[in-house]
């Protein structure tokens, strides 16, 4: 425990040669072991209220930053969250990863729900849910899980298994196939049987797999056995 800290509390854990340690003033951490609250800076009040829950190696040195256990994550920025899991890291302000393994939420506000490998780098709360190697990276876009699926644009949306979403406002729907199905302009592209992509056109239409509607979803199987509602 560095000296001078205010209110600094280390409920337990901690063992020879991998102690607990609390560096700003209101820290804690709970137990387990080689964990850090605080930033270790000259000052000691710039990381204030961050936490430690337990686990093993995990540091939380954002301002009230969390980390609930698991080992070698990182809350590194203000109000930034990392759950537990292994290897994960929320780096921007209200930045959050529930879990999983090797994950980044490095966008303000951003959210990676679990999985591994995923990044939500987008600002102003992009959103992974889950899966294998997703990255949200436009503003406010959301890839809900699967596997090497984007979501580039802003305000863009991606799922399945390589889907890449990168206009802005795209929507990009793929299957179990593995090869890459892209939305990389606001404009209709023909895509694969039992795929959808959508994207919003300049007239604010919404375009489906061929089907071009002014107010309402438009969804069909293959060319050919299209099916729709007004």
């Amino acid at each position: 425990m560095q000296a001078n800290v205010r209110g600094p509390v280390i409920a337990g854990g901690g063992s020879a040669g991998s102690l607990n340690f609390v560096t700003d003033d209101f820290d804690t951490i709970g137990g387990g072991r080689g964990n850090l609250a605080g930033n270790a800076a000259a000052v000691q009040d710039n990381a204030q209220y961050a936490s430690v829950g337990g686990g093993y190696l995990n540091t939380a040195s954002g301002y009230s930053s969390i980390v609930g256990g698991g080992s070698f994550n990182d809350a590194s920025d203000q109000d930034s969250t990392v759950g537990g899991g292994f290897q994960n890291n929320a780096s921007s302000y209200g930045s959050t990863v529930g879990g999983g393994s090797q994950n980044i939420a490095s966008g303000s506000f951003s959210t990676v729900g679990g999985g591994g490998r995923n990044i939500a780098s987008g600002d102003d709360g992009s959103t992974g849910g889950g899966g294998s190697s997703n990255t949200a990276s436009g503003e406010r876009s959301t890839v809900p899980g699967g596997d090497d699926n984007r979501a580039a644009g802003a305000y863009s949306f991606a799922a399945g298994r390589g889907a890449k979403a990168l206009a802005d406002g795209s929507f990009v729907w793929a299957d179990s196939q593995d090869n890459d199905f892209t939305a990389a302009t606001p404009q209709h592209v023909p895509g694969a049987c039992r795929r959808r992509r959508v994207f919003r056109g300049q007239q604010h239409r919404l375009w489906v797999e061929g089907l071009q509607r002014q107010r309402s979803w438009d969804w069909c199987d293959c060319p050919g056995r299209q099916q729709h509602r007004a």
